[in-house]
């Protein structure tokens, strides 16, 4: 009987928890600009080499950046899933099977039982049946929930690369340009009385 106890107690506190944990989902969140996102997202590894970004095309006149900003703000969002809903909600789901075979233990007609014991079982039941059955696929979405938030941010990452190669193609670009000058400077002659244009070419 203490044992029977023992489980109803805690099949009910881990419902309990995992229910407050769940309604922390439906709190209104601060809403942040896409630049303000970008700039808590971290930084991925193997990032292009300069040869490997040397080896790459030229970039167009047409600046992309805030597009991949985006891009990796929303796959960064897609990707923000936490675990603990799995990882809660795969231990009650645990409970309640220990809890079944607890309570079928309980209820077993090659025992002698007492009245105490049949109640105990019989509320056990009833209580770890309908958990598993309510459970049981919540557990199973919050574990496809988490493998996809995996996959957003591996791609993520993916977009991260592309936009920091970007971003050196084109400040390299820039830089080249600059690197180059033409002056062109209009020239007078006061003494001929003759006019011109002098051209200045700065590296």
């Amino acid at each position: 009987m203490r044992i029977l106890k023992t489980t109803l107690v805690t099949v009910l506190l881990a419902v309990g928890l995992c229910s407050a944990f769940s309604l922390t989902r439906f709190l209104p969140s601060s809403s942040m600009s896409v630049d303000e996102v970008f700039a808590t997202v971290p930084v991925p590894g193997n990032l292009m080499s300069d040869a490997e970004i040397d080896a790459l095309p030229a970039v167009d006149e047409f600046d992309s950046t805030y597009i991949y900003k985006e891009l990796i703000v929303e796959e960064h969002k897609k990707g923000d899933v936490s675990a603990f809903p799995m990882v809660a909600s795969g231990l009650v789901d645990l409970l309640f099977l220990l809890g079944y075979f607890a309570a079928d233990e309980a209820l077993d007609n090659d025992k002698d039982k007492s009245a105490g014991d049949v109640i105990g079982g019989l509320a056990l039941y009833f209580l770890c049946v309908p958990g598993l059955v309510i459970l049981t696929p919540i557990f199973i979405y919050a574990t496809i929930k988490v493998v996809r938030g995996a996959w957003h941010r591996n791609k993520r990452d993916e977009y991260y690369r592309s936009y920091d190669a970007y971003v050196r193609r084109r400040s390299r670009a820039r830089s080249e340009e600059t690197l180059t000058q033409v002056i062109v400077v209009p020239s007078l002659n006061v003494a001929n009385g003759g006019a011109g244009l002098n051209m200045l070419v700065t590296f």
